[in-house]
């Protein structure tokens, strides 16, 4: 930066009115200085203590996520910054992720207590538990691959650490082994796929990839140790992989959609890129390969084919109760919806309701994602169909959000929907406690309108192509 730079910088307004709204709300995210702030209040405007101080604090904490959101929106709309390309979205969007990702580690030291809610999470209960239930001869919920990996991991543990509860593996010599062999396996995977999908200088490659590893979804799924982040890799390496003239990492990115199938169903939706793209030998070829080794997997269980039948029953029975889970799905926020409008006596609409939604949604995004052009549309309409249409989708789920989010920070022609969809996925990206917390119970004010964003995009395309003269057929797929 240049001295002219810093001058031209301190010369906009708008500039420094964008960084000094972004410090404060990054500032009050401390909740130690928001409780400063209210307790001043008390004691210099009204005099006397306040009914709810806690609601204060929210409120003060709300006003800092929208604050935020307003600065990080005019910065970058407005391209205002320091030099002549101003602050680019990577820049922009890493910064704001590791910002909050510094603020939250300080205020947890300042005051655990009032910044808990990811240490309950930090235990991997999800990876100890499962290989505990490694040891069971028939499937549960966890398809058959995922299955026999954890059941690898029960053979690599001594039994008299599975005869025990989850803690007694956790604090053992084996249970640290098992931890580094997930970390080994999830961790580095992702910052590999990462740091060689953005396009770039290194210093940018590295900027996004430790911003990632910074964001709340990425972070959450692995405090609970989840083989999501494993199937996440493996459906990141499959889309990367179809851009690939080389026939072994095509062959390649086929098996790791696999393996994201094996551990976690929901990804079978990164398939429909075959069809879009009518690798009608690649889709073949996919489907026989999953056909065969979910076949060879159930080989394994003392059931054969019927253990399919037995994970069916055990996905409905957990889904069944989807009111009693922490839990993000198109099904949940439907009938939260509804009991906030409608009370008890809305409810016996729901069931018709829910169908009803969840066939328009899955016609809705199919027709808009054979519609398209935007390689970021379509990847952001397939992660929204990961995240809202199983019955129970927990929050980590939300990681699968970084395959469309590098793919729109490296879209060369910015239009005003990835500028807005980034904006809404900031948020949730965000690693601090409360604002988390608030946006896990409410996603859908970020997947709906990140759902009506992608149909703003295809209408643009369509409305584009018409004044063009209609010359969709004759151009490049668009990043």
């Amino acid at each position: 930066m240049t001295r002219a730079d810093l001058k031209s910088f301190c010369c906009k307004p708008l500039s420094v009115c964008c960084i000094v709204l972004a410090l404060i709300s990054l500032a009050l995210f401390f909740p130690s200085l928001r409780l400063f702030i209210v307790s001043s209040a008390e004691r210099l405007l009204v005099h006397r203590p306040l009914r709810s101080p806690e609601k204060w604090s929210h409120v003060l904490l709300l006003c800092a996520g929208v604050m935020l959101f307003v600065s990080v929106a005019v910065a970058s709309v407005s391209r205002v910054g320091i030099g002549e390309q101003g602050v680019g979205d990577l820049a922009l969007f890493s910064t704001i992720l590791i910002l909050a990702f510094v603020v939250q580690n300080c205020a947890m030291l300042i005051d655990t207590d009032l910044t808990g809610w990811f240490l309950d999470s930090v235990n991997l209960w999800d990876h100890y538990v499962s290989v505990l239930n490694g040891r069971r001869t028939h499937l549960g919920m966890y398809p058959p691959l995922a299955t026999f990996i954890y059941r690898l991991y029960a053979s690599m543990t001594p039994p008299e650490l599975l005869a025990g509860d989850w803690h007694q593996l956790a604090y053992s010599d084996a249970g640290s082994y098992l931890t580094l062999l997930y970390y080994l396996f999830s961790v580095i995977p992702f910052c590999l796929l990462c740091y060689d999908s953005v396009e770039g200088k290194k210093s940018e490659k590295l900027l996004l990839t430790l911003a990632l590893c910074c964001s709340t979804p990425f972070l959450y799924a692995l405090m609970r140790g989840n083989i999501v982040l494993f199937s996440c890799c493996a459906a990141f390496f499959f889309c990367r992989s179809r851009s690939s003239e080389n026939a072994f990492v095509r062959a390649a990115g086929l098996l790791s959609l696999f393996v994201s199938v094996g551990t976690k169903l929901y990804p079978i939706a990164f398939a429909a890129l075959l069809v879009k793209d009518r690798s009608w030998k690649d889709l073949k070829y996919c489907l026989a390969t999953l056909a065969l080794l979910f076949v060879l997997f159930l080989n394994c269980f003392d059931g054969g084919l019927s253990e399919i039948w037995n994970m069916v029953r055990s996905i409905s029975d957990f889904t069944s109760s989807f009111r009693q889970h922490h839990n993000i799905s198109l099904k949940r926020q439907l009938w939260d919806i509804l009991s906030a409008f409608g009370g008890d006596a809305g409810m016996g609409l729901f069931p018709a309701v829910n169908v009803v939604v969840h066939i328009a949604f899955l016609a809705a995004s199919g027709i808009l994602f054979f519609l398209t052009r935007k390689r970021w549309v379509e990847l952001m309409l397939l992660t929204l169909s990961c995240l809202l249409l199983p019955g129970i989708v927990r929050p980590y789920t939300e990681v699968f959000l970084v395959i469309p989010i590098i793919e729109m920070v490296g879209c060369r022609k910015k239009d005003v929907f990835i500028h807005l969809s980034l904006l809404f996925l900031l948020p949730m990206m965000l690693f601090i406690c409360q604002l988390s917390v608030f946006i896990t119970f409410h996603s859908f004010l970020v997947t709906f309108p990140l759902f009506a964003l992608c149909v703003g995009e295809v209408v643009s395309e369509r409305l584009s192509e018409r004044r063009g003269g209609g010359t969709r057929a004759a151009l490049p797929a668009d990043r």
